[in-house]
């Protein structure tokens, strides 16, 4: 926003403050949603994320300056991503054995480090490859095009990670009716 809209620092900060609020919602909610949907949750999460990049990705691509759309899709997926976090390392760990709980807590959490780095790095190259070699002399609308390609890898990734959470979510009701008919 600074360098392809030619913002100041606060105005690009305000842009995206809403996702930031969302974000810090999202875990004030989590145990009303928890203890409503369960594990379900994790899918709930990533069909939100996947609406807010969807819904900012669409607004992007309408003007220069975001508009209602641009940010309530920042706080939907802010919201969402509030919601995942707590959500994926309490889940997850159902499935560990009590005694390997610190282990499996630590590798959860190295494991999102590294895919949020690889993520980020990746992104961002799709991002300044589609800005292309003007750099910073490129027009506003290449960097705003270049924003809606970002938004839209990352709505494709949550859409996968919406079909890996409904198998998540099956293979723990099979393993729980499983352990309750030996039971």
């Amino acid at each position: 926003m600074q360098t392809g809209l030619h913002w100041t620092p606060l105005a690009s900060d305000v842009a995206i403050m809403p996702f930031a609020i969302g974000f810090a919602i999202g875990p004030l909610a989590s145990p009303a949603v928890v203890k409503r949907i369960g594990a379900h949750v994790l899918t709930l999460a990533f069909s939100m994320m996947t609406l807010g990049f969807t819904v900012t990705g669409f607004a992007a691509g309408a003007g220069a300056a975001p508009n209602l759309p641009f940010y309530a899709g920042l706080v939907c997926a802010g919201v969402a991503q509030g919601l995942l976090l707590p959500s994926i390392m309490r889940i997850v760990l159902l499935e560990v054995a009590p005694e390997k709980a610190g282990l499996a807590s630590a590798v959860i959490s190295s494991t999102l480090q590294i895919g949020s780095a690889f993520g980020t790095a990746a992104i961002s190259g799709a991002f300044f490859g589609a800005v292309g070699a003007a750099g910073a002399e490129a027009a506003p609308a290449r960097y705003a095009r270049a924003f809606q390609l970002s938004l839209a890898i990352n709505a494709v990734l949550m859409f996968v990670c919406i079909g890996l959470s409904v198998l998540l979510v099956r293979h723990q009701q099979t393993a729980l009716r499983r352990a309750a008919a030996a039971a």
